[in-house]
């Protein structure tokens, strides 16, 4: 673009420079000889052009009997040849589709595979400088983008691609340039036969979800749309009626991908290409009763999706451990974790199921208990009403034959780790993000913090606490589930990754 800018103004200031030499030379009074009697050209004599003496500014003098021309006076017997100047031989083109108009800068719009000539409009003359439109002799027209406009210098045109191109038209006359006017084309799709699929359309929000949700619309058209941008993009634009939903938009290949993140309805005004559509949106929460499940072999737990009272479809990630009918329905089979997913069209909801003994259920319960009625006390752990970390283990567990090596009296935290290390119940990875987000850690698991710091106990551990299962967060971009632990004695997902490792009593 660059380079043909800087080629057209070159083109331009050697036109100018044309244009004067041709005034100061070869003016409209063209191939005038001045001769004597006996044919011998006159000396020391000023020709004349236009109206006046070159050099001089002196008018002319006109012999009557003669017509001769002389900067003095006339020779008797000297004659002038004059050959007029031919007149402009641009005239209205009769073929042409389209006229320019001749405001500078306008827009003008064409469908791809229209085909034409186009031709300035000679009716409308008031912004080019007077009588600039009488003294053509030539126009030539010139496209930036020969992919999406494709015109031959005598303005025969074709739209080949959807995009945008600058139509330079230069006018020339007698003596070179004239003017030149750009016109900003616009090359759209042909979109008489464009429908969409649909035009009412219900958005679903999953409550307390990382990932976004959204919903589609096909697009049928023969050609390709794509849009990926809406603030750049002037072509294609979409507004909301209701100020309070601000929904964003984006079209690839055809798909029309709207999300919203506020509840409520709202028409939508989509215009693509100049031609408008309307599309009803409603936007829904979900919820899901519940997103995390403990439960014991044969237990049973019945799942609903909050907002919605149409088709839920209703999956498992593992039928041995934990199986779901087709209205949300879980039945427990065996330990494990397992992620139970309802989908509502493109939309998923997710709860965690952890499946563990009736034993180790009724010790997270006990854990809890505990927690929430006593007051934390190393001092007093083994009192009733008090507790500490190792002291809350001890007394959840000791009830159900789990005593850490100790019949009447909590071991420490790095005691209780030593003694299930040496019967290796010990998981591999301890408390990493891999074991977490595997689903690895069951319910009922111990936690040991470690520290790097030596205390001169066991692997340097300091605290423990009692895994309790996993919530469900969300899905990642790659649909796998997104998961926290939840804890006796803490908020879910409370202890980062890697901070020590993991027991199993």
């Amino acid at each position: 673009m660059k380079k043909h800018n800087r080629e057209r103004k070159q083109r331009i200031a050697l036109g100018v420079c044309i244009s004067i030499l041709a005034g100061m030379i070869f003016t409209p009074l063209q191939n005038v000889s001045v001769s004597g009697a006996a044919g011998s050209t006159v000396a020391n004599e000023k020709i004349m052009f236009s109206n006046t003496v070159l050099g001089t500014g002196k008018k002319p003098v006109i012999a009557p009997d003669k017509g001769l021309v002389t900067g003095r006076a006339a020779t008797p017997g000297a004659t002038a040849a004059v050959t007029p100047t031919p007149k402009p031989v641009i005239t209205p083109n009769p073929n042409a589709t389209l006229l320019l108009g001749n405001q500078t800068n306008s827009q003008v719009r064409l469908t791809v595979g229209e085909k034409g000539t186009f031709d300035l409009d000679w009716n409308n003359t008031n912004i080019f400088y007077a009588n600039a439109l009488s003294q053509l002799t030539s126009l030539v027209y010139e496209s930036s983008n020969s992919q999406v406009l494709s015109v031959t210098e005598a303005g025969s045109y074709a739209a080949l691609g959807v995009g945008k191109a600058t139509l330079t038209v230069t006018g020339y006359g007698v003596y070179g340039y004239l003017f030149e006017r750009n016109y900003y084309i616009t090359v759209c799709p042909d979109m008489r036969g464009v429908t969409l699929e649909k035009t009412s359309v219900t958005l679903y929000q999953v409550d307390g979800s990382y990932s976004e949700s959204s919903v589609k619309i096909k697009i049928n058209s023969n050609y390709i749309l794509n849009s990926q941008n809406e603030e750049e993009d002037e072509e294609i634009m979409l507004s909301s009626s209701n100020q309070n939903m601000y929904v964003e938009y984006s079209i690839s290949q055809n798909v029309l991908t709207l999300s919203c993140s506020t509840t409520g309805t709202t028409k939508l005004t989509l215009v693509i290409y100049g031609k408008e559509f309307t599309i009803n949106l409603k936007v829904v929460l979900l919820k899901l009763s519940a997103t995390s499940l403990l439960l014991s072999p044969k237990q049973t737990k019945q799942l609903k999706v909050k907002g919605i009272s149409g088709k839920v479809t209703w999956k498992s990630s593992n039928k041995k451990m934990v199986n779901v009918n087709s209205k949300g329905k879980v039945r427990a089979k065996k330990q494990g974790n397992v992620i139970i997913t309802a989908k509502i069209e493109d939309c998923k909801l997710g709860c965690v199921v952890s499946v563990t003994t009736a034993k180790k259920k009724k010790v997270i319960a006990r854990a809890k208990k505990i927690a929430k009625s006593s007051k934390y006390s190393q001092a007093k752990r083994m009192q009733n009403g008090y507790y500490d970390c190792s002291s809350l283990v001890w007394r959840a567990y000791s009830p159900y034959g789990c005593k850490f090596g100790s019949s009447s009296y909590a071991p420490t935290a790095a005691g209780q780790a030593q003694w299930l290390a040496g019967r290796k119940k010990l998981l591999k990875g301890g408390y990493s993000r891999k074991n977490v987000q595997n689903l690895k850690i069951r319910a009922g698991d111990l936690l040991f913090e470690t520290s790097t710091v030596d205390n001169g106990r066991y692997k340097g551990i300091y605290h423990v606490e009692m895994f309790a299962g996993y919530v469900f967060c969300g899905f990642d971009s790659k649909g796998k589930a997104i998961v926290a632990s939840k804890w006796a004695n803490r908020p879910d997902g409370y202890y980062y990754y890697g901070c020590g490792i993991v027991g199993q009593p």
